[in-house]
């Protein structure tokens, strides 16, 4: 279930990385994960697996929102 909630948040951010005027770390502040994903980026060469198993989940959503933003705007 805590994937779950990871996936949609990394989603929302991926939604906002399209949206005009909206930030995607705007929003990862306002989730509260924006730490969080900064502190596994910054760690990614010496706690790979950890930081590869916090960021998975967030750039599964943000590829999704991304994309599927990305569909929807197109086809309207």
């Amino acid at each position: 279930m805590k994937y779950v909630k990871e996936i949609l948040r990394g989603l929302l951010i991926g939604v906002a990385g399209i949206v005009p005027g909206v930030s995607g770390g705007t929003l990862a502040v306002s989730m509260g994960v924006y730490d969080q994903i900064i502190g596994a980026v910054s760690h990614l060469f010496r706690k790979p697996g950890q930081s590869v198993r916090t960021l998975f989940p967030y750039g599964v959503g943000m590829l999704v929102g991304i994309g599927g933003l990305a569909f929807v705007i197109e086809t309207l």
